[in-house]
């Protein structure tokens, strides 16, 4: 994929990788290259992934769950994902892909890991408009 963007800042590459791991992942013809590139995007996304690698992992974490992966694999991505407590920028977008990561942990039976993050997702909601707060709170239920 970096060869056809050509010059394109390092960064860029991986959003534009993002974008075709949250969507390929959905079609059943790309699937299994949408897993490739997630998980070389996986391999090279640091400590603060962007909201469009963000998305890529709750994607990653939810094929990896329903693929029958371990739980310390699925536990990998969500850790990419919400490491260092990041929820803002997803929580609030038009397509929020966080409550993917949350049916990924109740998959691998990792209970305590979601309402983690769904008690991250009410917090950041307090004060907003009241559909996202209905949807956290529905997720955390």
């Amino acid at each position: 994929m970096a060869a056809a963007l050509g010059h394109a800042a390092p960064e860029q590459v991986d959003d534009v990788e993002a974008a075709y791991v949250a969507s390929g992942s959905m079609v059943p013809d790309f699937a299994g290259d949408a897993r490739e590139h997630g998980e070389r995007l996986l391999a090279r996304i640091g400590n603060s992934p962007s909201d469009r690698q963000r998305a890529a992992l709750a994607h990653i974490a939810i094929d990896r769950a329903i693929h029958g992966s371990d739980r310390g694999s699925v536990l990998e991505v969500a850790n990419a994902y919400f490491g260092v407590g990041a929820l803002a920028g997803d929580l609030f977008d038009e397509r929020p892909t966080w409550p993917l990561l949350i049916g990924a942990l109740l998959f691998v039976d990792e209970l305590e890991r979601a309402i983690e993050i769904c008690d991250a997702a009410v917090a950041t909601c307090h004060g907003q408009d009241a559909t996202f707060r209905a949807a956290a709170n529905y997720c955390r239920a």
